[in-house]
């Protein structure tokens, strides 16, 4: 697997970041202004720095990045002069396009010109071409790209947010009527792709997520057969431990586990964890210490720290202990959508950096536990529910900041 790829910023003699872009190494030092845009070479030749964030990525990885960095950026303002900024990593609004396109249901693409300052010729005529290799149909407006389903969304709804994809709910990519497409997450996007069978699942290797080979995992099943902890064969791979423990259970490669790993023990290290140590653990948890830590204090298995932490275990047990103390079971519930929703990124940022006045700290991912949020009736993300004692007392939906957070946790 091809991990020598990098995504790099630019810097200008004036300390302003103006593009960002994914490679090797050497093409983040290039001095060449091939396949970038004209205003990278005017600003480039005033001279530049090179900073890189990211380094040994996949090719696909490094895209995924490179979008996220760009979107980033630009939500702070940053004056970008990327080719690569394109509707998919931008809010796109009606007024960015009623006095350019107009929206024809019965057009072979969707979509007319209503004025064209550089070619006159254009007005009324059909807007957009449709890429040979894609399928999906673009078109150039002041000298950027966009993608006409994203540009139709817009004009149709008011806003295609940045966050959001454009499904074409009949699989035909250039069949942009309004009627055939939705806004959907990244994951619904997917899922409806395999469903139709537009993309096939990739397993294994194939699957350019994938961070470890078959000859890796066969490997890590000998060492679980040999009595070794999560913790030890993940070190041994530089992995993390929940990757170590998934596979050993066969939550991931199953495709390997049905055949090879059957028969591979319970992890052999663990513990019975005794009362004084879950009360160290919930203390240590509340002072923000992260789970390794947790565990070299207490004598606990990272994977039970990360459990009590999520509330998956010991909870009667954790109970019992505060009744005793006299305490009421305070919980807050954290719902959020990290994978496309930035508030609940940031959100989650303002929680990593706060030491929230409650018993339990529980979060969940709306896309992962869709049930557990019907139960709770979660309307928005990010979503926070304060529970006493089993019931629910307040609720709010929205990011809040660490003084707001703080507040709202109190009683």
């Amino acid at each position: 697997m091809d991990t020598n790829f990098c995504v790099y910023i630019h810097i200008s003699s004036d300390g302003e970041v103006f593009y960002v872009g994914q490679g090797r190494e050497h093409r983040a030092y290039c001095k060449s202004a091939i396949g970038r845009a004209k205003k990278w070479y005017t600003i480039a030749e005033k001279g530049y720095d090179v900073y890189i964030p990211y380094t040994d990525l996949t090719k696909d990885q490094a895209v995924q990045l490179e979008k996220k960095t760009i979107l980033s950026l630009m939500e702070k303002g940053h004056p970008l002069v990327n080719k690569s900024i394109h509707d998919g990593v931008m809010t796109l609004t009606r007024e960015m396009f009623e006095d350019s396109f107009e929206y024809k249901e019965d057009s072979k693409f969707g979509l007319v010109w209503k004025r064209d300052s550089i070619n006159k010729k254009l007005i009324g005529k059909e807007a957009g071409t449709k890429n040979k290799i894609t399928g999906y149909v673009t078109v150039s407006m002041d000298s950027r790209q966009y993608s006409v389903h994203r540009i139709v969304m817009a004009l149709t709804s008011g806003v295609c947010p940045h966050d959001m994809q454009v499904n074409h709910i009949n699989g035909n990519k250039s069949d942009n009527r309004i009627e055939n497409l939705e806004l959907v997450t990244a994951k619904e996007n997917v899922q409806h792709a395999l469903r139709t069978g537009l993309t096939k699942p990739c397993f294994g290797e194939a699957n350019s997520a994938a961070i470890i080979t078959e000859k890796i995992v066969l490997e890590m099943y000998e060492h679980f057969r040999k009595g070794l902890s999560n913790e030890e064969v993940a070190d041994i791979y530089n992995i993390e431990w929940k990757h170590a423990s998934l596979i050993r259970c066969g939550k991931r490669w199953k495709h390997l586990f049905k055949d090879h790993g059957y028969d591979i023990p319970r992890s052999t290290k663990t513990k019975v964890v005794t009362d004084e140590q879950i009360v160290e653990c919930l203390h240590l948890i509340d002072c923000g210490l992260i789970n390794k830590d947790i565990s070299d204090a207490t004598g606990i298995e990272r994977s039970t720290v990360s459990r009590i932490r999520s509330g998956d275990t010991l909870q009667v047990r954790i109970k019992t202990l505060l009744k005793l103390k006299g305490n009421q079971m305070k919980e807050l519930l954290i719902f959020s959508a990290n994978e496309w929703c930035s508030a609940c990124q940031n959100y989650k940022k303002v929680l990593q950096d706060t030491v929230v006045p409650v018993d339990r700290l529980r979060c969940f991912d709306v896309d992962e536990s869709p049930e557990l949020a019907r139960e709770y009736q979660v309307r928005g993300v990010p979503t926070s529910i304060l529970i006493l004692d089993g019931k629910e007392v307040k609720r709010k939906t929205g990011m809040m900041l660490a003084s707001e957070l703080i507040a709202f946790c109190e009683v």
